[in-house]
């Protein structure tokens, strides 16, 4: 009762009549009289195995045959068109190759279309790139052009925190272009593009322009943080050499540079990392390929090269498994145990927390104002410095989250629900900790920072000044100097109630939280697109495309325009749009615009400052610029100006006294001498000067000696001395006319009479 049978005759005894096996179909009606072979169905492959084959020996009927046929199915399943034919760009036997340039030569690759290619990617076989002058020419610009823009942003000191949110979003993308979901052509086409932020090869087709099998192309990716490395040393030691033979330096010097080539490479390999990981688990990817009907041979295949079987002695698969183990355990395991060991060690946890509070408050780019983690900060600070202080590991968990998700996508490959269904919680579960924790430090949240951790500052602060104290004093004078306090530069809060929500959606949480929401969304819409009820083409198909197109979209655009105002607009201020992100040009009352000085940044008024403690000012690597005065440092300068003509009528006391010793001296305000007798410093003045009052300690000396000379020391700009005209000086000189009247002040050294 066979509906179709197989009713050859080809061997000289016991043949009979049996059913086509599944996955075939057998051109016949249920007459026999002529002879008819089975022909693979749609999807499906015939194999013509040896007699000897263990499939062909258990058949018993056809034991005199000298071969007998094996229906296997195709990966993927519209690369055969049934009865052993391959689809457009398909080639080779179960047409698991590509037409490329290593099968051009074969028939069912010249088709109409001649001269045309194809390579693999995203396990399935799309056409080549028509002009390849144009992809490398652009591949190079690119490369060139960003890599001299982020140079020059680096050089800059402008925050590319942003950069990195963006690029692991678009990394997060390009992995869904490798799930078997049926995608619409637009996003399918979207996700290729964005392959192009995790570095992955395929998008240059390199099986376009030379024979290229999957083995060579595992072991360059593979090579790449070698190659790095390696060239990393070479840069270093050309380095060295420029500095030893043409800037003529010597020591130390000469490797100046190594700190922050270990913190760029670290960076570098953080980029590849997905790409990387993903690699290296690939060849581990093997699975049974199943039809529709449920036939298969048994056997297990890799995903990425549906050619090549799995678990064979002498297979490919074989050959890579011993480096594909290496890589893992140095690369995917590795690299984020280095990391912990950087950044959870506990005394680089105190280090990176006190960088990163210096950091909060604009300053510590240099060793004068980061004496005691500027070699830190030089080597691993692209590593903590978009977090805040307390979430200095955060990168350790974005590493970690990258490969949850290459595991996730590779290990379910085949069950696609399950897949997208894991991916969504693994990007869910990001959410959630990236809304509960904010870790970014934006620029907006700096000073809310330096309000949280103000005790922990002063703390800062006066560690900073005592390294500082232990420069000479000869030395301090030659240069500018002043004590370090901490948050004078800080940012003004923006009053506006506009401006504050504004300034919410430029914050680099709001940022990371929005786009891994919409990673989230775009999972949920895979599920949908998976559904066996969503019908191509229909209506709802449709709207669902639309919907995941307009996701993806938006969120591209706001984070395009949260870049351009955070790069561009720090790089060139007239092309921010700064009045997008709530920020405005500082103006004084006369609408003239007033550039703050951000490259010497103070840290807060949070003590009194101590005359004896004399510190260097920050020092930046070229020479700064000076800015104009902002409206506080302003209305500062009138309180001081103001306290000036006060001591300046006390010192013309002074002098009238010093020049009429018979006068009995006017009894001044003095501060209680300490049992014991009163501190004196080096200067001979009080350590510990009365800052309750206005007195000035060198009227102190004027009237307790008949001196010629007084010297002023400087003073913090809180008390007087030091600032005339709006510029710091290191003292001044009071000039006596010959009837004894008071001739001005001039920014000199000594008080001359």
């Amino acid at each position: 009762n066979y509906t179709y049978s197989n009713c050859t005759v080809i061997t000289y005894k016991d043949e009979f009549c049996l059913p086509c096996d599944d996955g075939s179909l057998c051109e016949c009606s249920t007459s026999c009289a002529e002879s008819f072979e089975p022909v693979a169905n749609e999807g499906l492959w015939r194999l013509e195995l040896d007699s000897g084959d263990a499939e062909c020996s258990t058949d018993s009927q056809r034991q005199y045959r000298a071969s007998c046929y094996s229906f296997i199915p195709c990966a993927p399943a519209d690369s055969c068109n049934g009865d052993n034919e391959c689809a457009l760009g398909y080639t080779g036997e179960k047409c698991s190759q590509c037409c490329d340039v290593s099968n051009q030569d074969k028939a069912n690759c010249n088709d109409d279309e001649d001269g045309v290619m194809y390579y693999r990617t995203n396990n399935k076989c799309a056409l080549c790139p028509t002009n390849y002058t144009f992809l490398f020419v652009g591949l190079a610009v690119g490369l060139i052009v960003f890599g001299s823009f982020g140079w020059y942003l680096n050089k800059k000191h402008v925050n590319l925190g942003i950069i990195s949110i963006g690029i692991d979003y678009f990394q997060v993308l390009s992995i869904f272009a490798d799930t078997n979901v049926e995608w619409p052509q637009a996003l399918k086409d979207l996700y290729n593009i964005l392959s192009a932020f995790s570095f992955n090869i395929d998008i240059a087709a390199p099986e376009c322009l030379t024979t290229v099998s999957y083995e060579y192309k595992w072991y360059a990716v593979e090579s790449v943080p070698l190659v790095i490395f390696f060239g990393f040393v070479i840069a270093h030691y050309c380095k060295r050499y420029y500095k030893l033979i043409f800037l003529h330096r010597h020591g130390k010097k000469l490797n100046s540079h190594v700190h922050q080539m270990i913190g760029s490479g670290l960076m570098v390999m953080y980029y590849i990392y997905l790409y990387i990981s993903q690699m290296a688990f690939d060849v581990f990817n093997c699975d049974k390929i199943i039809s529709d009907e449920g036939v298969s041979d048994g056997k297990y295949y890799m995903m990425s090269e549906p050619s090549e079987v799995c678990y064979e002695e002498g297979s490919m698969q074989m050959r890579l498994q011993y480096y594909a183990y290496l890589a893992i355990i140095f690369y995917c395991i590795g690299y984020p145990v280095v990391l912990s060991y950087i950044l959870l060690n506990a005394a680089n946890k105190k280090k990176i927390r006190h960088d990163q509070l210096l950091r909060a408050c604009n300053t510590g780019t240099t060793r004068k104002t980061n004496p005691f983690c500027y070699e830190f900060r030089k080597q691993y600070c692209d590593l903590y410095l978009n977090y805040k202080p307390a979430f200095w590991y955060w990168k350790v968990m974005t590493v970690i989250r990258k490969l949850l998700i290459v595991l996730v996508a590779l290990l379910l490959k085949n069950y696609t629900t399950t897949q997208l269904c894991m991916l969504l919680l693994v990007m869910f579960c990001g959410y959630v900790l990236q809304t509960k924790y904010c870790p970014y430090m934006s620029n907006t949240e700096k000073q809310q920072v330096c309000k949280d951790h103000e005790e922990e500052l002063k703390i800062i602060e006066q560690e900073i000044n005592n390294a500082r104290t232990r420069e000479s004093y000869d030395e301090m004078h030659e240069r500018k100097w002043k004590a370090i306090t901490l948050g004078d530069n800080i940012e003004p809060p923006l009053g506006e109630i506009h401006e504050q929500a504004a300034a919410f959606f430029w914050n680099y949480n709001t940022v990371e939280s929005t786009l891994l929401a919409s990673a989230v969304l775009v999972s949920a819409f895979g599920v949908m697109f998976d559904s066996a009820f969503l019908d191509e083409g229909s209506a709802a198909f449709n709207v669902l495309q639309y919907a995941t197109l307009t996701v993806i979209v938006t969120s591209m655009v706001y984070y395009g325009i949260v870049c351009w105002t955070e790069i561009i607009g720090a790089v060139f201020p007239t092309l921010g749009c700064r009045f997008l992100n709530g920020s405005k040009d500082d103006e004084d009352e006369d609408g003239e615009g007033v550039d703050q000085d951000l490259t010497e940044f103070e840290l807060s008024k949070m003590e009194e400052f101590n005359p004896n403690i004399v510190m260097n000012a920050e020092e930046p690597e070229e020479k700064e610029d000076i800015g104009i005065l902002t409206k506080e440092k302003q209305k500062e300068l009138q309180f001081i100006a103001a306290k000036l003509e006060t001591e300046k009528k006390q010192l013309e006391n002074a002098i009238e006294e010093l020049k009429n010793p018979a006068v009995t001296p006017s009894k001044k305000s003095r501060k209680p001498r300490r049992a014991g007798g009163e501190k004196k410093n080096e200067s001979g003045l009080p350590a510990d000067p009365d800052y309750e009052t206005n007195q000035n300690p060198m009227l102190e000396a004027a009237d307790n000696s008949k001196m010629e000379t007084i010297s002023l020391d400087k003073d913090d700009g809180d008390d007087g001395f030091g600032m005339f005209g709006g510029e710091e000086v290191q003292d001044f000189s009071l000039n006596i006319d010959d009837d004894g009247s008071f001739g001005g002040m001039n920014p000199m050294m000594n008080m001359k009479r």
